[in-house]
């Protein structure tokens, strides 16, 4: 399919994807609404950056085009906030020229009773995370999921690596039976598809992929096309100070517009954003402790290019669509080679090109191995492939630092040690004033409305203490 008129979308959709910037359909796209369009049951995996959100969106807001408004018709569940933001403004863009109406559930955000205001107007399209949502239908007067008609899991599998297993499961019971429910997960393990055996009815299975399906390890280690590998090795004597004097020397050298730096821990991401505000380097950071509107603000900042540098934990390395990220870098090489996968495919999407970049120690270099196995292994399957496409297709290079330059920024964090330590201190104490001016407010809120907080329902889970408890023992 070419173009988006053979999909036999409404001339409304069709100028929402103009606005999207959308020219011709991908894979993907091009697979899944048409069988989305017949009512179909729809299991779906493809390389990132294909265009997954769209495939799903356009055929459920095709068929909500005739459905009467008035009742929550579409579900979308997402695992991080984030992704339901990103989900929710595609929504609102190519909905943009329907009366379609679409709301956003998700923690942090907005305080529950301006929620429930906005799920009690029966929005047709709710995109959610599963704590959250799961919070109002158990809690929330006049919030029910006894009219939805479709029901999107996107990305699967992280849904249920995050610990929604039995979020969502209750989700699902709580939808109607005779719903269409679309499931897109990168990876198929057995979580998964026991999901997909609870969820779906006879689902069309459907993987998008350029490569041949016989891997040695029987694992999806696909990257995207045109995207160049490099591989840093840090020998076992330069890792602490050394390995943050190479990321400095590549922020501050190579890699210096458009990047996202991924942390394995949250510690490490703050330390680096301090260090590079030190050095004069923009950038913002992206992880768990930051608050909701602080972490948009650093996505949005980073969209927008008033930051060059985005300083994340795994918490960006799903599902995030940011264009023209030029290249991403791993602080370490992930414990997993699948992590590894969903960080790099942050750049190379949609058929660009783009580069990412590995500090590797020594104790993760058989992962290394087991990448450049696989690319070995794609490009035999391969063979016929034209010059131009194998100039396109994924490179895996290694990279070297001088030792000079090393030892110039080792120098230079060194001297800025003090300065770090200062800033770590008095953001303790200013931690430390936020939650004594918080439990003051609380204290004094008790105190002012006590009669009002004892007169309220008390809130249920779904699991009551005692079904946590002996589950907790069980296990």
């Amino acid at each position: 399919i070419e173009v988006f008129t053979e999909l036999t979308l409404s001339r409304p959709l069709l100028r929402g994807i103009v606005a999207m910037g959308y020219v011709k359909p991908t894979a993907i796209q091009s697979s899944v609404i048409p069988v989305a369009l017949a009512g179909r049951d729809i299991c779906a995996s493809a390389v990132t950056g294909s265009g997954k959100t769209a495939a799903f969106l356009l055929p459920i807001l095709e068929r909500l085009l005739y459905r009467s408004a008035g009742r929550t018709k579409t579900l979308i569940l997402t695992p991080t906030r984030e992704l339901a933001a990103q989900c929710y403004g595609m929504i609102a863009t190519l909905a943009q020229f329907t009366k379609i109406t679409s709301v956003l559930v998700v923690g942090g955000s907005k305080n529950m009773n301006a929620q429930i205001s906005e799920l009690r107007t029966r929005p047709q399209i709710i995109v959610a995370t599963p704590g959250r949502l799961l919070d109002h239908v158990t809690n929330s007067a006049g919030v029910t999921l006894e009219d939805v008609e479709f029901l999107v899991l996107d990305e699967a599998d992280r849904l249920l690596d995050l610990g929604f297993q039995e979020e969502v499961n209750e989700i699902i019971k709580s939808c109607p039976v005779d719903r269409q429910t679309l499931l897109f997960s990168a990876t198929m393990n057995t979580k998964v598809d026991d999901l997909i055996s609870l969820s779906m009815k006879r689902p069309v299975r459907i993987r998008i992929s350029d490569k041949g399906s016989n891997s040695s390890n029987g694992r999806d280690l696909e990257v995207a096309p045109r995207l160049e590998q490099e591989f840093v090795r840090v020998r076992s004597g330069n890792e602490g100070i050394n390995r943050e004097a190479m990321l400095l020397a590549m922020l501050t050298r190579t890699f210096s517009t458009q990047t996202i730096v991924f942390f394995d821990t949250k510690a490490k991401a703050h330390r680096m954003m301090i260090l590079c505000g030190l050095c004069g380097i923009q950038g913002a950071e992206l992880h768990g402790n930051l608050t909701q509107p602080q972490r948009l603000q650093s996505l949005e900042q980073f969209r927008k290019s008033e930051v060059d540098i985005l300083l994340a934990t795994d918490l960006a390395a799903r599902g995030l669509d940011i264009s023209r990220v030029e290249t991403v870098i791993n602080f370490e090489m992930p414990n997993q080679v699948e992590t590894y996968i969903h960080r790099i495919g942050r750049t190379a999407r949609a058929g660009r090109g783009g580069r990412s970049c590995t500090l590797i120690g020594e104790g993760r270099r058989h992962l290394m191995k087991e990448i450049m196995k696989d690319a070995s292994e794609r490009k035999q399957i391969t063979p016929n492939e034209s010059s131009t496409n194998r100039s396109q297709s994924a490179t895996i290079r290694s990279r070297s630092i001088p030792a000079a330059v090393i030892a110039h920024f080792v120098k230079k964090i060194r001297s800025l040690e003090e300065h770090i330590e200062e800033v770590l201190q008095a953001e303790a104490v200013a931690r430390m004033d936020r939650m004594a001016e918080m439990e003051v407010m609380r204290a004094q809120n008790i105190i002012e409305h006590s009669d009002e907080i004892k007169g309220r329902p008390q809130r249920h889970w779904f699991a009551s203490e005692k079904e946590k408890q002996s589950t907790k023992e069980a296990a």
